[in-house]
């Protein structure tokens, strides 16, 4: 907004100086350089700064709202409500619909995902947070459908959450928009091995593992889903 503000202001500036008084010589035509009348230059230099103010409100303030509200989130603690005030700062934040809206989903996601424990009930509470990032990072994932990160982000939220069949939606989405991506490649062999579908799970870390077989990490996921599938001989072979 103040590179809008300074540089109206510039060019009210350059349009409203005279040029210098040079002398005449014999025989010159006069030229006279007129600029621009000080009642224009006031009247554009005051729908300068209105124009300034306002998009210091329409972008900055909304930004600014929506950070601090977020700040307030991740570290704000209430002995009254306990998380659910965390949960409606998230609501908050995501309200103001800014140019932050996309980590504010992020960090919803993470925070949903930390307090879940294997075999141990979810609160009411919880509940809810997941539900609001289930929403949230789908909408984001539509909303920039060809950008493959927050396709993976999605997807291993719901990976995360045990929902296998929609995580593998937006992981081969992922994939499809970044195909010689390998981090996106092992999360989408660990769904389909979770989800049963061992064999699928192999020929993903193949791909992986032949992208680069130098890389440790695939060469040992590959070697993994070789063993899991009885192929010990295959998979010695690729450890060596």
């Amino acid at each position: 907004s103040l590179i809008y503000f300074f540089t109206i202001l510039a060019f009210v500036e350059s349009m409203s100086s005279t040029s210098p008084v040079v002398e005449k010589k014999k025989g010159e035509k006069d030229v006279v350089s007129r600029g621009v009348s000080e009642d224009i230059s006031y009247v554009v230099s005051g729908g300068a700064l209105i124009l300034a103010l306002v998009l210091i409100y329409v972008v900055n303030y909304a930004g600014y709202k929506q950070n601090t509200t977020l700040l307030r989130a991740l570290s704000e603690r209430s002995t009254t409500l306990g998380t659910a005030h965390n949960l409606t700062l998230f609501k908050e934040a995501l309200s103001y619909n800014s140019f932050g809206t996309s980590e504010v989903r992020e960090h919803l996601a993470q925070i949903s995902l930390s307090g879940i424990e294997r075999g141990k009930e979810l609160t009411r509470t919880q509940q809810e947070f997941l539900a609001l990032a289930d929403h949230e990072l789908v909408a984001q994932a539509e909303k920039l459908s060809r950008d493959a990160r927050y396709q993976l982000f999605t997807g291993s939220f719901f990976s995360r959450v045990g929902m296998f069949e929609q995580a593998i939606v937006y992981l081969e989405k992922a994939h499809t928009l970044s195909p010689a991506k390998q981090t996106i490649m092992f999360e989408l062999g660990n769904v389909y091995y979770k989800n049963g579908n061992t064999e699928q799970a192999e020929q993903i870390f193949k791909q992986a593992y032949e992208l680069a077989p130098a890389y440790n990490d695939a060469r040992m996921f590959y070697a993994q889903i070789l063993t899991a599938n009885g192929k010990d001989a295959e998979a010695q072979k690729i450890l060596k």
